[in-house]
């Protein structure tokens, strides 16, 4: 995967349409949200390889910059 929209809160009630919006008319998408939020409403919607869902806390500013480059290296995604 390139580039990527990322949806912080991604699992919650509008960030979930924000995510179905994009996967439908074709964007690559990291779906971002607590407490495996995002990895449950993934896994729930079948969407294929082009929206991964991941667990990220944007309230804890320590760790933010590992994260986001953990997941650059997992997934090989470009932050533009």
């Amino acid at each position: 995967m390139s580039s990527s929209i990322w949806v912080v809160g991604g699992g919650g009630y509008l960030g979930q349409e924000v995510v179905k919006q994009l996967y439908e008319i074709g964007a690559k998408v990291v779906c971002l949200d607590i407490n495996n939020r995002a990895e449950t409403f993934v896994k729930s919607n079948n969407f294929n390889e082009k929206v991964i869902g991941e667990t990220f806390d944007a309230g804890n500013l320590q760790y933010i910059d590992d994260v986001m480059d953990n997941l650059n290296t997992k997934y090989e995604l470009k932050i533009n």
